[in-house]
């Protein structure tokens, strides 16, 4: 569903689509936070690029083993890196920039990634 001009926030819920693997939501209009993500638990590449995410990165992403591309870039999320990001193992890609982050990048995002 990426480049269209979708609005709204996530409609994802705990249990939600188990079979779920890719969600690419790039170039649109969602606002909210990346919480609802957090409850895909097969996911292995989640894009919000270019929308309108807010709020903090969500530390529970982590807990996701099978996570390989987190691609955030272009939103409006704050807060502090996660150190947790450098600890995720089958992670491949990981796009940040253009955010309003704060602090150091986690030196384990350099050792692992």
């Amino acid at each position: 569903v990426d480049n269209n001009k979708l609005s709204g926030s996530l409609p994802f819920r705990p249990g939600g689509n188990p079979n779920l693997i890719i969600l690419n939501a790039a170039s649109n209009n969602i606002e909210g936070s990346i919480i609802p993500a957090v409850y895909l638990e097969n996911l292995r590449t989640l894009n919000l690029r270019e929308n309108s995410m807010m709020g903090k990165f969500p530390e529970e992403l982590c807990l996701n083993s099978l996570l390989k591309s987190i691609l955030v870039s272009g939103n409006q999320l704050i807060g502090t890196i996660p150190k947790c990001i450098g600890e995720m193992v089958q992670m491949e890609i990981l796009e940040l920039s253009d955010n309003h982050f704060q602090g150091t990048i986690p030196s384990s995002i350099g050792t692992n990634l």
